[in-house]
């Protein structure tokens, strides 16, 4: 019985394993597999090498990976493609750099300086052209030499002055210079329309725009109480420096120690007073806040920076 048992285990086990030829059969189509997978590669791999444009820190890119950027700066700009493949492959160059320095910006950097170009979803076949714009402005605008020492600032500034009553220069006095009470009343006001308004904007029951409107068409927060001279403004979406918006040198300095966007909390802003002894003091004379949509200060460390890896970025391409 026992030998039975044994040949019969034998004969079962040897029944569940596959002739040697099966077998052998098997790793041939299986390394046949394994080398068409190569080849493939291999062939894809060539083909994408022998397409280039250009090659930046190891990446390759084929005109038909940059055609929907290529294709907006014809379109667009009027350029040659030949001019508009250059003008790609200097900004993954600036990209590169970035990456190298480690300075990428933030998805909310990238966010806000996407909302800032003229990019709509009409024109989603050219967003990776805007992506890279995006990328190189979140990067590199802070850095640039005309903003070195200003930073750039996109947003508004909600000013509430009460000053009227010591308003007092060597060549002009407010006719409501020196009385108290108007300026207890003023400065009380300007106060509760400050947290008013920024307590709207907190909680979205008034947008910026309407916001400065009203402000600057309220007579109590105007010079002399004339609706329409309020020195509220936005600034920053023009082609000039975003300074250039600003009349009120507290709030630009103010603004360009500023990192990061949102909303400010309420600041006192002075004002130069002359006493009756023809003196000039600083007096408190106003309340404002500010709202960024962007916020990049300054930074020359950053520039130097980046200056340096771009030196290092290693690339070449077939229109140098």
């Amino acid at each position: 019985m026992d030998v039975k048992t044994e040949s019969t285990a034998a004969s079962v086990d040897t029944a569940s394993k596959p002739p040697r030829s099966n077998r052998k059969l098997l790793l041939i189509v299986v390394g046949l597999l394994v080398l068409l997978l190569i080849a493939g590669t291999t062939t894809y791999l060539v083909t994408k090498k022998k397409n280039y444009v250009f090659v930046v820190n190891g990446k390759t890119y084929t005109a038909q990976e940059i055609k929907p950027m290529t294709d907006y700066l014809t379109k667009y700009t009027g350029v040659s493609l030949n001019d508009a493949t250059k003008k790609v492959y200097e900004m993954e160059q600036y990209k590169a750099a970035a990456e190298l320095a480690g300075a990428q910006p933030s998805a909310q950097e990238l966010s806000n300086e996407l909302k800032s170009t003229t990019y709509t979803s009409s024109l989603s076949y050219y967003k990776p052209w805007f992506d890279l714009v995006s990328y190189y402005n979140a990067v590199y605008v802070p850095t640039d030499p005309s903003t070195l020492t200003q930073g750039s600032y996109k947003g508004y500034s909600y000013i509430f002055p009460f000053f009227n009553a010591i308003d007092k220069t060597p060549a002009y006095t407010s006719p409501y210079y020196g009385d108290s009470a108007r300026l207890a009343s003023d400065k009380e006001y300007a106060k509760q329309q400050a947290q008013s308004y920024l307590n709207s904007l907190k909680t979205n029951k008034v947008s910026y725009d309407q916001a400065l409107i009203s402000i600057q068409a309220d007579p109590k927060l105007g010079y002399e109480y004339q609706a329409g001279t309020n020195t509220s403004s936005k600034f920053g979406y023009g082609s000039g420096s975003w300074q250039y918006d600003l009349t009120t040198p507290q709030v630009r300095d103010f603004i360009s120690k500023q990192t990061k966007p949102g909303l400010s909390a309420i600041q006192t802003g002075q004002i130069s007073v002359l006493g009756d002894n023809d003196k000039s003091t600083p007096q408190d004379g106003f309340y404002f806040f500010v709202y960024l949509s962007s916020a990049n200060k300054a930074k020359s460390d950053l520039s130097s920076s980046l200056n340096s890896s771009l030196q290092k970025v290693k690339a070449n391409s077939k229109y140098n």
